[in-house]
């Protein structure tokens, strides 16, 4: 999943139909500057980055005067929120409010269906705001209605002649949920204004990476898997996420850095890949990478993975596991990563590398690695077994206590 930021989110709110503030994204004071004078009044000045509760550690400021938001800028460039380094500040207008409400439209995996979240309480964090939002189940087959989302708003505390205005904003954000295959569409404060105009002060978005392929003007993530990361990617999680792009439907190569340890780490599988990285650290080891593959990548991404895993910083052994049940070919395995070890010129000597796959082509797959110095095992290890056989060839290796 990624979350796309919010002058992105609220573009695409405008587009179907949700009144926004007049807004600019910009990546200097001056732009900051010149955005103010176009609005041409109050101005809010928001650091562009992928986190909520920006207004409690500062990272919204509110501005009168063009040269007023220039200096919000200046304060708020380079600055980290949250992990986050900002490099861009959305300047927008502010909007007077008479009432501030909280929406959002997620999937419940109990349901197995749309959940709509609403509250006459907006603004605050979606924590304190819990105890009082009302939940409303959507059946996706029958989609959702002008009435029932005004009787959703209704039976959540709005009245009046309120009700026709939030309604009617409801089906259009619903209709935005499933246009993009949302994951998750909050609007945080949503604003009524004097003349019952609704506007979205905030906009978060977060779309399913596989379903939004299928929604062509969906605007590009500006971050990367957000959700899977927690925390800025980094330039060879980037990079992985790039390679594993230019051959979508063959297979999946997934790379995460985990910043410590010295053994770099290839799997098959989600459950395998687990079942590994624990098997790994408790005999000793300390693999610096969690990753994982499968569904028969092409040796063009298998190459890139290998590569990224064996170009990480303190990389002392390699080890790359899979079960019997694999689909992914051995000898595509075998090819790519020796191909990794040439181009970067890594040494089997220096760094003993362990391989233990089975399945197609495998007796070709063995000749390819033993030719290039790395150790084979097909299922006459188990991959416990190869773990432990890395760690007793590193400690051969250096000389020092590796396992137990």
């Amino acid at each position: 999943m990624a979350r796309i930021l919010e002058h992105r989110a609220k573009e695409l709110m405008q587009k179907s139909g949700i009144r926004v503030p007049e807004n600019y994204a910009c990546d200097s004071a001056e732009e900051a500057r010149k955005a103010a004078e176009k609005i041409n009044g109050k101005v809010a000045v928001k650091a562009l980055v992928p986190v909520g509760g920006r207004g409690r550690v500062g990272a919204v400021k509110f501005a009168d005067t063009p040269e007023e938001a220039a200096a919000c800028c200046d304060q708020l460039l380079g600055t980290v929120v949250k992990g986050w380094p900002c490099r861009q500040v959305l300047v927008e207008a502010f909007i007077p409010a008479e009432q501030e409400y909280y929406v959002s439209i997620t999937f419940d995996s109990r349901t197995r269906g749309p959940i709509v979240l609403l509250g006459c309480q907006g603004g605050m964090g979606v924590e304190e705001a819990a105890a009082h939002l009302s939940a409303f189940p959507v059946n996706i087959l029958h989609g959702l209605r002008g009435y029932a989302a005004r009787e959703m708003w209704r039976a959540s505390g709005v009245t009046g002649k309120s009700l026709r205005g939030c309604g009617e904003m409801l089906e259009k954000l619903y209709a935005m949920f499933r246009r993009y295959h949302v994951k998750l569409i909050e609007i945080n404060p949503l604003l009524r204004t004097a003349d019952d105009a609704f506007v979205a002060a905030d906009a978060v978005l977060i779309v399913d990476d596989e379903g939004a392929k299928k929604a062509p003007d969906l605007p590009e993530t500006d971050d990367y898997g957000v959700e899977n990361f927690g925390r800025p990617p980094s330039e060879r999680e980037l990079e992985m996420i790039r390679i594993d792009q230019l051959d979508p439907y063959r297979g999946t190569a997934r790379f995460l850095e985990l910043g410590e340890g010295d053994i770099g780490f290839m799997c098959g599988g989600g459950g395998g890949s687990l079942v590994m990285m624990d098997a790994v650290t408790r005999h000793g080891g300390r693999p610096r990478n969690y990753t994982e593959m499968g569904g028969n990548p092409t040796e063009r991404k298998m190459v890139g993975l290998a590569k990224t895993v064996l170009s990480q910083p303190g990389i002392k052994g390699f080890l790359r596991v899979g079960n019997i049940s694999s689909n992914t070919q051995v000898d595509v395995i075998a090819r790519a990563l020796v191909q990794a070890v040439r181009e970067l010129g890594v040494d089997p000597k220096t760094i003993p590398m362990v391989v233990r796959a089975a399945g197609l082509h495998e007796d070709e797959g063995r000749r390819i690695l033993e030719e290039a110095g790395i150790s084979y095992f097909s299922d006459e290890y188990t991959m416990v077994q190869a773990a432990k056989k890395l760690l007793s060839l590193m400690r051969e290796n250096q000389g020092e206590v590796v396992g137990k």
